[in-house]
Formats: C-alpha cells, sequence, structure tokens
C-alpha cells in the first residue's frame, strides 16, 4: 500500500491523466465515420495485402497508419481500440513532459486536456485518432530520440529501435514528415557546422532526417494521393483554376483564422508571447508590444468583448469569418486582402517575438523553427481541395506545437516571476485548473453526445 501511494504521488500527473482518458473511453460509441465505411468491409472478401495495396493506388500513401485501422474496423473491435487509444493519449503526455524536461507537468498535462476532442471524433473516433493522434503521439517519442541525440547522452540500444520505429509511423502522415524534416534538416545543419556532435548522434538524426524525406518523397509519387485529389475537387470545384500564389494565400488565411478565432492553444500561446514581451528588456519594446498584441486582440474583440467592439468598431467582428481567395469579383476592394496580410503580419510577429524574448539565441532559433514546421502541418493544405472539407483535425500537429511553445515561454520569463507575486501566481494557477475542469466537461458532454 506504501508503494502504491509512492508511485501515485511520483506520477501523479500522469495517474490523473490516465484517469480522465479512460473514463472518456468509458462512454465513447462509434456510430458513424470511416471505420463503419469503407475500413470495415476491406477484409471481408481480400486479404489484408490486398487492401493496403488498394488504398496505397487509389486513395492514400498513409498504409502504416490504415493498417491498424482496417484491423480494428474489420468486426468493430472498440474494445482493442479503446485499450490501445488510451495508451496512445498516455504517451503523447509523457512524450510532452520529457521533451520540456518535467519542469512543468501540471502545465503541460492542463494544456492536453484542454484541447477539444470533438475535433478527434470529425471522421469518426477510430479513424480521426488513429490517423491524428497515435502519430503524434509516437513523433513524440520519436522526438525524445532527436534529444537524447542532440544533448549527446548515451543512448541504449533499446531507445534508439523503438524511436527509429516511432519515426517511420509518425512520418508515415506526410505533413508530420514535413515537420520532422524541417525541425531535423536545421539540428543536423546546426550540427555540422558547430561539430558539435558525436558519431552516434550525427547518424541518428540524419536516419530520422532521411526516413522523413523518405516518406515525403512517397507521399508525392503514391498514385493514390493523386487519385484522392481528383475525386476531392467535389470540396472545391474552381480547385484547378488556383494558382501558386492562391493556395499559399488559402492555406495561411485559413490557418490563421482558425488560430486567432477558435483554438484555445494557439491563442494560450499568442498570450504568453505577449506576457514574455512584457516581462522582457529588449530595445523598441513598444513596437514588439503592439506587433505581439494583434492577435490576442483580435481574439478578445471577437469573444469577450464582442459586443463592445461591435458598437464600436463593427467591422472587426468579420474578420478571418472569410479566409477566402482573391477573385476577380473582390478584388477592387481593400479589406479582401487585409485578412492575408493581418495573418502574415501575425506570423512574422511570432516569429520575431520568439527571437527577442528567449537571452539564449540558439534555442530561440530552434524554437522558431520548430514553430515553422509546426505551422507548415496546416499551411500545406492550401495545396489540397479538402482544405476545408477535412475539418478542425487538421490543426491537431500545429496545436501540440503550440503546447510546446507554451512552456517553453513559460518556463524561460514567467515562472520565476510569478514566483515574486505569489498572490497573482495563485489567481492565475487557480484561473488555469478552473479552465482545465470546464474543459473536462466539455470534452465529457462531447463524448456522451454521441451516445
Amino acid at each position: 500500500m506504501q508503494n502504491i501511494k509512492k508511485v501515485i504521488s511520483q506520477h501523479f500527473h500522469e495517474v490523473i491523466f490516465f484517469i480522465i482518458i479512460f473514463i472518456y473511453h468509458i462512454f465513447i460509441k462509434e456510430y458513424s465515420g470511416d471505420s463503419l465505411g469503407s475500413y470495415a468491409h476491406f477484409l471481408d472478401d481480400h486479404s489484408l495485402l490486398w487492401a493496403l495495396n488498394y488504398r496505397f493506388m487509389n486513395w492514400t500513401s498513409r498504409v502504416l497508419i490504415d493498417l491498424p485501422i482496417i484491423l480494428i474496423a474489420h468486426n468493430q473491435h472498440i474494445i482493442i481500440w479503446k485499450f490501445l487509444d488510451i495508451i496512445m493519449f498516455c504517451i503523447l503526455q509523457h512524450g510532452f513532459l520529457y521533451l520540456t524536461d518535467k519542469r512543468h507537468p501540471s502545465l503541460v498535462t492542463g494544456l492536453l486536456l484542454l484541447y477539444p476532442l470533438s475535433n478527434l471524433s470529425s471522421a469518426g473516433w477510430i479513424a480521426t485518432t488513429i490517423n491524428y493522434l497515435w502519430p503524434a503521439a509516437l513523433g513524440s517519442i520519436a522526438l525524445c530520440l532527436t534529444k537524447y541525440a542532440i544533448h549527446k547522452k548515451p543512448i541504449p540500444l533499446r531507445i534508439v529501435i523503438p524511436g527509429i520505429i516511432c519515426t517511420i509511423l509518425a512520418t508515415n502522415f506526410e505533413t508530420l514528415a514535413l515537420f520532422f524534416f524541417i525541425v531535423l534538416s536545421y539540428i543536423f545543419i546546426k550540427m555540422l557546422i558547430s561539430k558539435k556532435y558525436t558519431t552516434t548522434s550525427a547518424c541518428i538524426i540524419l536516419v530520422q532526417l532521411l526516413v522523413s524525406a523518405a516518406n515525403i518523397l512517397i507521399a508525392y509519387l503514391c498514385p493514390g494521393n493523386t487519385a484522392r485529389k481528383a475525386v476531392e475537387i467535389r470540396w472545391m470545384h474552381d480547385f484547378l483554376t488556383l494558382t501558386l500564389i492562391d493556395k499559399i494565400s488559402l492555406g495561411i488565411t485559413s490557418t490563421l483564422s482558425y488560430a486567432v478565432q477558435y483554438s484555445i492553444l494557439c491563442v494560450f500561446m499568442f498570450c504568453i508571447l505577449f506576457i514574455g514581451v512584457c516581462r522582457s528588456n529588449i530595445p523598441n519594446k513598444k513596437h514588439m508590444l503592439i506587433l505581439s498584441a494583434i492577435a490576442p486582440t483580435i481574439f478578445f474583440s471577437k469573444t469577450i468583448f464582442a459586443a463592445v467592439s461591435n458598437l464600436f468598431i463593427p467591422a472587426i467582428n468579420s474578420l478571418f469569418d472569410y479566409a477566402g481567395k482573391i477573385t476577380n469579383t473582390n478584388y477592387r476592394f481593400a479589406s479582401s486582402y487585409l485578412t492575408f496580410v493581418l495573418s502574415t503580419i501575425i506570423i512574422a510577429g511570432t516569429l520575431i517575438t520568439i527571437m527577442v524574448i528567449f537571452n539564449d539565441y540558439s534555442r530561440a532559433l530552434l524554437l522558431s523553427i520548430i514553430f515553422i514546421g509546426g505551422l507548415s502541418t496546416r499551411l500545406i493544405l492550401g495545396f489540397s481541395p479538402s482544405l476545408y472539407a477535412s475539418g478542425y483535425r487538421t490543426f491537431f500537429f500545429f496545436e501540440l506545437v503550440c503546447l510546446y511553445l507554451i512552456t517553453c515561454t513559460y518556463d524561460e520569463i514567467i515562472a520565476s516571476t510569478l514566483k515574486l507575486y505569489k498572490n497573482i501566481n495563485m489567481i492565475l494557477s487557480i484561473a488555469f485548473r478552473v479552465a482545465c475542469v470546464l474543459a473536462i466537461i466539455s470534452n465529457f458532454m462531447t463524448v456522451c453526445s454521441h451516445l
């Protein structure tokens, strides 16, 4: 009994997270979604190998991700999926705790619980979680191996092999492969330039980089992805007429439209960065405050202070409502370009803010690259006709990057300040816990609404 109490006290946040996720899964039911459609019938008259080949040739390059979906969807092995999904949630938490050095476990766990579960059910619980949550969880473990290599720690084989396997599985999702490629390219180049590496660490980073590059190439050459794009044009009938600039503009505006209006993690990141600017001693601080305040201002003016802003600045409520492209019917109006301009300013402002508020330039540059990599996982969808049809689940990887940046900024700038102001620290801590409880209740209601 004493040993059990000791384990619980040492892993309190992991235990709480597990209990909450376990309760969610008790009530999750699968009544609709992709797993009840085509996935459920692939093995009725064909082999697993045939099914994977069919998917690769006709729909997607994500055959390693499709593998568990097909096996679980056949005969609807819901209990097996629930068991594995709970494990993946816990792996994701463990990965982020390690990546943030377990310095703020309450913050990391709370931020994970703030994520709206409804986004992971838009294509059915089974298909959506296996496509997004599972690669993210395995990707976090792969990045733990990367962190081992960066710090040149002795890496036992029992960590290397699972880490490489996780890299292969996670980067089978093409947008996550892009994130890995961007981040690992920077890390590998920096290692070579600084000459601060061991042969083992360089080889590990190189293997992970080559794996991500290979998965990007496979996705690009996959006949199924080409066939899928032809089918999904029904979601965007004028897709074939879009120019390169149109696609880039759509990717940027649709991503920032969600980030500044609906994503609690993205808005949290923008607010934390603004506070970081307030607490830092930097030149041109006034200009940086204005730049970092744009995103939070838009969010609060469209939510909490919507009535006030509608009274004095009614035009602000229509900002980001339609993140569309410039056409021959609206190109004359300045308002048509405002969303794109503001989105670009927010992205540039975020990068500049990260670079100036961190004392360590090398760390700031790495975090900027991580932000660019996370942002790219959503921006790249501007080149897909399913840009809007896929829903909010496509922001999942970007929001996890925001979670990481929140924790790093809090640790670098805000945590030490709050220790000096105990009353403010207590108020903010209570407010954060209340927000987490409300998010848990909301997620529980989401789960129960599918009963």
